[in-house]
């Protein structure tokens, strides 16, 4: 099929900031296409088809574009616009070039470059030319912000974040899709997006088509949020209400503050709970003045608290293990002096958590 000015659209679908909801935060740009039926189509495939000429690709693209920034201009908008950019295209360019796209269209256009999004997708980093971090500087440079987009899907590891500092990092939609029902996907978004945090890198979870999707998402503490659910690609920049995604971005804040709130309650409970038993145990051993094998007495603590207790021993305030080990329904292993292992547990997250509550 000839491609020309007559026949390539962009789409815009929305992403949205759980903060605020009612506004749209940014576009991404998606290509499509109009064939000899008056159907769209995505330009993706064509796009990822390494088979297509390399010139002719860039030339659609730059259609696509002009198409996008032309309405956004008009539109008046000042959200942001996510741009998908190959690192194979970019590196045809020189470093310090005002050829390098899309900033002349931008220029040309009247649009500010510090509300362009430039997004390298991950994939693309398996083989990249050692002057990449230079040209993805150039837009830095510019006032542009940089993304990962598909994180996760193939060559994630810390040299890339490291390398290309990154603004905002883009979830693969696949880790999204399989964290409604896999725990392990689950806690992986909940590590990254806290690593990220510390870093001052925002997340976008895109690709969100479930509302248990949105949950997930939602728990893991990200701001920005993308997906069928929440706004569908059109030809026009959806004005902030129209994407219908706000009602159900404050429907899930809302559920799992709920969760969050009830989880909490037991928590607290709990722990006031075991604090009263704990209260006792001590005024039992301050009262035992050294009258009874200790070992012993713990064996009876132990067989005396619920059934959740595993195993009790005792540590001074720095850490250091100053008692045996004694577990539930193993008493020998606890018992035996040959088994006393003196450890240092300050590291263990229970303990830090200990002195600090």
């Amino acid at each position: 099929m000839k491609f020309s000015d007559k026949n390539v659209f962009a789409f815009f679908q929305p992403i949205i900031s759980i903060d605020s909801p009612n506004d749209v935060y940014g576009y991404e740009i998606l290509g499509r296409y109009v064939d000899d039926n008056g159907a769209f189509h995505s330009l993706g495939p064509y796009f990822a088809n390494k088979g297509n000429p390399l010139p002719e690709m860039m030339v659609v693209d730059y259609l696509m574009r002009m198409d996008a920034f032309k309405r956004y201009a008009a539109s008046k908008s000042g959200a942001y616009l996510f741009l998908n950019m190959r690192l194979d295209w970019i590196s045809m360019y020189s470093v310090n070039s005002n050829i390098m796209p899309p900033v002349p269209l931008a220029h040309e256009l009247g649009l500010d470059p510090s509300k362009l999004v430039i997004e390298i997708t991950e994939e693309e980093y398996v083989n990249p030319d050692r002057y990449y971090k230079e040209r993805l500087n150039f837009y830095r440079g510019k006032g542009s912000r940089l993304a990962i987009d598909d994180f996760g899907k193939s060559a994630s590891n810390i040299e890339r974040i490291s390398d290309v500092r990154p603004d905002i990092l883009k979830f693969d939609m696949s880790y999204i899709h399989k964290s409604e029902n896999n725990s392990y996907y689950r806690e992986y978004m909940n590590a990254i997006t806290a690593y990220a945090e510390r870093l001052g890198i925002e997340v976008v979870y895109e690709g969100i088509e479930t509302v248990g999707q949105l949950d997930v998402c939602v728990s893991a503490k990200g701001r920005f949020y993308q997906g069928f659910l929440l706004g569908q690609p059109t030809e026009i920049l959806s004005a902030p209400r129209a994407t219908g995604g706000e009602g159900h971005l404050e429907e899930s804040a809302r559920r799992i503050y709920k969760r969050n709130y009830r989880a909490a309650n037991r928590i607290v409970q709990t722990r006031d709970e075991w604090d009263a038993i704990f209260l006792q145990i001590m005024r039992n051993f301050n009262n035992m003045a050294g009258a009874v094998d200790i070992n012993a007495h713990f064996r009876n603590i132990l067989e005396s608290l619920p059934s959740q207790a595993l195993r009790i021993y005792v540590c001074d305030e720095t850490g250091r293990q100053r008692s045996v080990t004694i577990e539930r329904d193993s008493y020998e292993r606890g018992s035996d002096p040959r088994n006393v292992q003196y450890r240092n547990l300050a590291w263990r997250r229970i303990f830090q958590e200990a002195v600090s509550s």
